[in-house]
């Protein structure tokens, strides 16, 4: 009985196992009928399937790992943005009323974002200021760029104070969306006028010397390849597409000189008095030059404000220097650019030409030498939507154009049917036009002082292609020793920034030793002590024309 209940048992197993073995084969084959590169077996699918979920997940922690590196990277920059420079950046939600700026605290798994009421935001700020902040929440979305500066009310932390608001809007596709920008920085009393710490001042002793050995080096560069390419040009007849190449790399090279001193304009604070060194180089009467602005600034406009719209620059290269800043030409720019965006105006057409005013211009300008701009545009975009309300870059163009003391004149501002077209009237300075090097005049004996070898070569060969004859020296005491040798020179080029003895030291002496030699001192805008002003200025980094205009006046003062 116990044999046939095992084999009976075991019967049973056979026939159970051998059935579900049929069916899981058949769940593992693929179904009958099913074409080639069709999916398999369900089994297969569903383990398919299960990998793919797996990997996706993976990938999608893969993205996640990703995106917060990213965010602790603009993190960090910010942290080193609001370190360096002492503005705060914020973020405003006009739609949620609330705001959210960067934790300061240490880096670490702590830290992140905090936000407010902007309620709370307003509680801090006097009453009469508070439309102020209003306004430029409001006007910030379709204006751009707007600065304000707010009064603060004094805490138990910290005392009463000014700070200045720079608020930057950004149109979105849906209303409610929008996120404003927001920096902030604190402004010095002026009743009081108090002492900025040690540390504060430091720091800014610090960012400047930075600052000035980076645009030193570059202008270094710059000034090469302006050297090279410009005697390239002189020396050598260049066909219509080497001339083209060669004008091109001199309109980067002229971009990125006017890129260095936005730099420089960006880290000297005016607030701040100039070091003890420096003298009162920052008092320097501003001047500027419209072909460099407009070639270093427009390309900015047409990518980011006017949205690749065609530009047609025909401002000549030759042209008196403007008795105004760089960035208060660039801020009326940009207005008249915004207002090409708010209309949707196709095209920005720029010309300019020396003018001399009479007083018959209509403009109620003083007589004197002026630039005249002339600025248009093409017709508004089919179907473009007119801003809601009237836009106000204009007027402030208008404000701007009248604080430099020129004239503003808005022949049609493309609201209707017809095109944009201003005439803007600019001071210039006399006796600064870049005029054409007399190549008949006989050549001077120049010596160089460079300590840059790079540099001193470009230099060298520019003088020699403009008819000069240079002899080089690589420091303050190989030029010394070369003027005891020999002291028949016309004129002295020397960089002011040189190691161990200083351009400035050395022309100190020359002056003293040889005062028949006429010194030029080569540095970049806003760098010239005051102790310099009795000296040429060569501004780096400065072309081949450049070099030929300040000779010429050191050749001038020798004859007299």
């Amino acid at each position: 009985v116990g044999l046939a209940l095992a084999l009976a048992a075991a019967g049973l197993g056979y026939v159970l196992a051998h059935r579900i073995e049929r069916r899981l084969t058949q769940l593992a084959a693929a179904p009958a009928g099913l074409p080639d590169g069709a999916a398999g077996s369900r089994i297969r699918e569903c383990d398919d399937l299960v990998r793919a979920v797996l990997d996706r997940t993976r990938s999608t922690a893969c993205r996640l790992a990703g995106a917060e590196t990213g965010l602790d990277r603009v993190q960090d920059r910010l942290h080193a943005f609001a370190a360096m420079s002492g503005w705060t950046c914020w973020e405003i939600d006009p739609a949620a009323q609330r705001v959210v700026w960067a934790d300061r605290a240490p880096a670490g798994p702590g830290r992140g974002d905090l936000t407010a009421d902007l309620a709370a935001l307003r509680a801090r700020i006097e009453p009469e200021d508070g439309a102020l902040l209003d306004g430029a929440v409001a006007a910030a979305p379709a204006d751009g760029l707007q600065d304000v500066v707010l009064r603060v009310r004094a805490t138990p932390a910290e005392p009463a104070h000014r700070i200045l608001v720079r608020v930057l809007g950004s149109p979105a596709p849906r209303e409610g969306a929008r996120r404003l920008h927001v920096l902030s920085r604190a402004l010095p009393v002026p009743e009081e006028a108090p002492a900025r710490p040690p540390a504060e001042r430091r720091r800014n002793h610090v960012l400047r010397r930075v600052t000035d050995g980076i645009v030193h080096d570059v202008n270094d560069v710059l000034t090469v390849i302006l050297a090279s390419l410009g005697t390239l040009k002189r020396r050598h007849p260049l066909d219509g597409e080497q001339a083209r190449y060669v004008e091109t790399a001199l309109a980067g090279a002229l971009r990125g000189r006017a890129l260095t001193r936005s730099m420089l304009a960006f880290v000297r604070n005016p607030d701040e008095p100039a070091a003890p060194e420096e003298g009162d180089a920052s008092n320097e009467p501003p001047d500027c030059e419209l072909p460099a602005v407009v070639a270093s600034f427009v390309p900015f406009l047409q990518a980011n404000v006017l949205h690749g719209t065609p530009v047609i620059d025909r401002v000549p290269a030759r042209l008196p220097r403007l008795a105004c800043s760089e960035r208060i030409l660039e801020m009326v720019l940009l207005n008249i650019a915004l207002h090409f965006r708010d209309l949707g105006l196709q095209g920005f057409a720029i010309a300019a030409a020396e003018q001399q005013a009479e007083g018959g211009e209509g403009l109620g300008l003083a007589p004197g030498l002026y630039v005249r701009l002339l600025i248009a545009s093409g017709r508004p975009v089919p179907g473009a939507v007119p801003p809601a309300r009237a836009p106000t870059t204009l007027a402030t163009a208008g404000a701007l154009v009248a604080r430099l003391r020129g004239g503003w004149r808005l022949r049609d501002d493309g609201s209707r049917e017809g095109a944009f077209l201003a005439e803007i009237w600019l001071p210039a300075l006399a006796g600064t036009a870049d005029a054409a090097p007399a190549l008949e005049r006989a050549g001077l004996r120049v010596l160089l002082v460079e300590a840059d070898s790079l540099v001193r070569g470009s230099v060298a060969a520019a003088l020699a292609a403009l008819g000069h004859d240079v002899a080089q020296a690589a420091s303050a005491e190989h030029a010394l020793r070369l003027l005891d040798e020999r002291a028949d020179y016309d004129a002295m080029i020397v960089d002011q920034a040189m190691p161990v003895m200083g351009g400035l030291q050395l022309a100190a002496a020359v002056v003293q030793r040889h005062p028949r030699i006429r010194i030029v001192l080569a540095s970049p805008r806003g760098q010239r002590p005051a102790q310099a002003r009795p000296f040429l200025h060569l501004e780096k980094p400065f072309r081949p024309e450049d070099l030929a205009a300040i000779l010429g006046q050191a050749d001038a003062r020798v004859a007299a």
